[in-house]
């Protein structure tokens, strides 16, 4: 059975505990493997309660027989629907979320807030990478998660992270540059033609002549009887 834990256990780090009415999360150990993996041979389940001797017997009397391996997200515990939004709601969904189910920005903000007071004074980064930081433990983890990734140093692509941020920000400065650059240029050229415009002197009366009656009078057919 170890082998069959060491396989499939994986994505399975820990299961679900009901106490007194209260749901926790607790590290699954492999002393407790039944309590997440079940056999299933057509349609029978089998007992998970087997000793080592009866597990080996089980295993060479269904050799060459097709056996379902059933792993339960969370544990046999979760026995019902209500059950699982009971457990959902009190260790894995966010505290806070939107109409859409996701995480909230208050959310975010705690995570922020814990990752600032445990690696604030060890690790320097703007503060676009810590909110980045966050957003991916929110992500990629449950809420039962969060406070054991929070604890841990900041993964290697966070430094990824900082530098997309000093490029990104080197972008920004050079973009800036090039727009104050431009607009003195442009408040250049402005200055000079207004400098033209008042050095010209403007025609007399006499020099202005009147377009109007040069224009030639269209014949109106559209009213014509």
């Amino acid at each position: 059975m170890e082998s069959v834990w060491e396989m499939f256990s994986g994505p399975v780090e820990k299961h679900a505990v009901k106490t007194d009415g209260v749901w926790s999360v607790e590290t699954l150990q492999f002393a407790e493997w039944a309590k997440i993996v079940q056999f299933k041979v057509k349609k029978r389940v089998v007992d998970s309660t087997k000793f080592r001797q009866a597990w080996n017997q089980w295993l060479v009397a269904t050799r060459g027989t097709t056996v379902a391996l059933m792993i339960y997200e969370y544990d046999m515990a979760i026995a019902s629907a209500k059950d699982r939004d009971e457990f959902m709601k009190a260790c894995i969904l966010p505290e806070k979320t939107d109409r859409a189910g996701a995480a909230a920005e208050a959310s975010v903000r705690d995570v922020l807030v814990a990752l600032r007071q445990k690696w604030g004074t060890t690790f320097m980064a703007a503060s676009v990478v810590w909110s980045m930081w966050a957003n991916d433990i929110i992500r990629n983890g449950d809420r039962s998660t969060w406070s054991t990734v929070v604890a841990n140093p900041p993964p290697r692509y966070i430094a990824y992270y900082r530098q997309l941020n000093r490029q990104l920000r080197f972008l920004l400065v050079s973009a800036v540059r090039f727009v104050d650059e431009q607009e003195q240029r442009l408040t250049a050229r402005e200055t000079v033609i207004e400098e033209v415009l008042r050095d010209m002197v403007p025609p007399s009366p006499s020099q202005i002549i009147d377009p109007l009656p040069r224009i030639e009078n269209v014949e109106d057919t559209e009213h014509a009887e």
